[in-house]
Formats: C-alpha cells, structure tokens, sequence
C-alpha cells in the first residue's frame, strides 16, 4: 500500500526544558482500489422485506458511504439511503420495485470510486408492491399535448388504475380509468398535472405511484427592442441592450440576443442569454445589428423581434 505524506508539524514540548518534536501523519491512498459488492449484486431478484447490503471491506478505510435509490441513480424518483457506516453490512426494509445501490469507501484524505449494482425486489403481494412508472419523467415539461404513460408490470397485479389530477383547477381529477396493459395515452391542456398509477387485483392494491408533468403549448410574445435605439451612434463601447417583453404564465422563459456585423443577418458576432430584459457588453467600433427571440423551457418560440442597427464611432 502506497503512503502518502500528509503534513508535518512541529510541536514545541517542555519537559524540564524547551524541545522540539516532530509529529508526522501518514494516511494510505486507497483511491485506486476497488469495492466488492457481495449482495444484492446486479441482477438479483429478493423478495420484497428487510435486504441485507453487503461488501468485502477495503484495507485502511475508515469508513463506507452507502445509497439506495429507485428505480436508478441517472432516474431517481426516491433516495432512500444516503449514509455513512464503518460496519460492512447495512439492512433496509425494501418494497416491490427496481433499485440500484452502490457503495464507496472513505478515509481521511482519500475514498474510492462508487461500485454499483441494481437489483429488483418482488412483493408477496400486491398491496406490498409499488408500481415503478417509466415514462414521462417526473417534472416533464413540454409542449407535446398527447402524452403516454408507461410503467413496469406488477407481479400478482390483473389491471392497472390510472389517474390524472389538475391541482390548478381545485385538484380537479381528469381522468380515472382502469386498465389491463402497462401504457395509457392522455390528451392535455396547459397547467400543471399530476398522474399516478397503481396496481390491483379482485382483492388488494399497491400504493399510487406519483409524478408531475406541466404541459406549455404557449409561445413567448415577441421582444420589442428599446436600446441601443435603431439608428443610434455612440463613442461608447460598453452597450447596455434592454427591450420589453410581456411574460406569459406557464413555463420560465428565456431571451436570447443575437448580434450581427450585417443587414442580411448572417455574420453573427455574438449571441446570449439576457437577464431580466437587459444584457451589457463591451464592444468594438462597428456597425451592428441586433435581434431578439424568446423562449421557454417546454420548447415553444416566439417570432423573431425587429432589427436595429447601432454604430460604435
């Protein structure tokens, strides 16, 4: 195992008289090493209940970080562990559903990479099973008005209950259907909706599975330049852009400036992202031109704005 030197200080001791000594810490670099997941490892399939993680521990760890997350880490809709343990086993109650789990060790200067391993948990029965929702992703936001929900299979299940709730309109409930496959298509309006899933048989059902989704079909209004006016010159090389832009509920919106050296709009020199209506930047002596559009986070755009041209002398 490879030491490293980590500091040195010194340390004036009086024992009769003045000394001086030296204390030296050395801390091994475990960074290179590997954890050995022993369970669950990829592919396992455990019964729903208390699951027992386990790893081969790493010389000269302090500690391990262990978390949990469904149904992955890249799409987690829950973390339910994220902690800190010098033992090599951890126990968690676990429902029904796909996980993925992963562990790295941890000293007092170095720590490891994550190993990590996904497993899935089947219920005993329905009622301790939860429905693990694919697609749309928690807080989708699009313009895209016909949605389809998909979501896993439940082992034990006979049909599916689907929901869809508008919380903007007094929590109004829009649909609530009861099918037997794994899909299910919803034709929105704009707001803010939730839908949720859960699985049932003659005689019990799981938890609903939730998520948010806003629908925005809406485009921006156009920006209206303001200044530098059209036809202004100035000796001025910090130009401070401003326009007016009525904003529009639903989505955040954005406004990107676009800076050209020619009326035909094809030179660009610069584009960005304005703040709050305004943008500054410090410029060269030229003649310019400059244009705005508009957009938000669901994908929608406005209509390019007029052009105006300014001259730095």
């Amino acid at each position: 195992m490879k030491k490293n030197l980590i500091y040195a200080s010194l340390i004036t001791c009086t024992v009769g008289f003045l000394i001086s000594c030296e204390e030296i810490l050395f801390v091994d670099d475990i960074s290179n090493e590997s954890i050995e997941a022993l369970a669950p490892i990829s592919g396992t399939i455990v019964n729903s209940g208390t699951v027992s993680f386990t790893w081969q521990s790493i010389v000269d760890a302090e500690r391990y970080k262990l978390q949990i997350a469904t149904p992955s880490f890249a799409n987690a809709a829950q973390i339910l562990i994220d902690s800190t343990t010098q033992a090599t086993t951890f126990s968690k109650e676990i429902i029904a559903g796909n996980y993925q789990w992963r562990v790295k060790a941890i000293n007092s200067a170095y720590e490891t990479d994550y190993t990590t391993h996904t497993f899935t948990a089947t219920g005993t029965s329905v009622a301790q099973s939860i429905v693990n929702l694919v697609l749309p992703e928690d807080n989708t936001i699009t313009n895209i008005t016909n949605q389809t929900f998909t979501w896993n299979a439940v082992l034990g299940a006979t049909e599916y209950r689907v929901q869809v709730w508008n919380p903007d309109i007094n929590g109004t409930k829009e649909e609530d259907t009861t099918i037997l496959n794994t899909s299910k298509s919803h034709t929105f309006t704009d707001g803010n909706y939730l839908w949720q899933v859960r699985a049932q048989n003659a005689t019990e059902n799981s938890p609903y599975a939730t998520r948010e989704i806003q629908i925005d079909t809406t485009a921006p209004n156009t920006p209206v330049l303001e200044s530098p006016a059209n036809n202004n010159t100035s000796a001025t090389t910090s130009v401070n852009f401003t326009w007016g832009r009525t904003d529009i509920e639903g989505s955040t919106e954005i406004d990107s400036i676009y800076v050209y050296s020619d009326a035909a709009l094809t030179l660009l020199n610069f584009k960005d992202i304005g703040a709050s209506k305004a943008y500054t930047k410090t410029m060269n002596p030229e003649n310019y031109f400059w244009i705005l559009k508009s957009f938000d986070v669901a994908g929608n755009e406005s209509t390019q704005s007029a052009t105006f041209t300014f001259t730095i002398n």
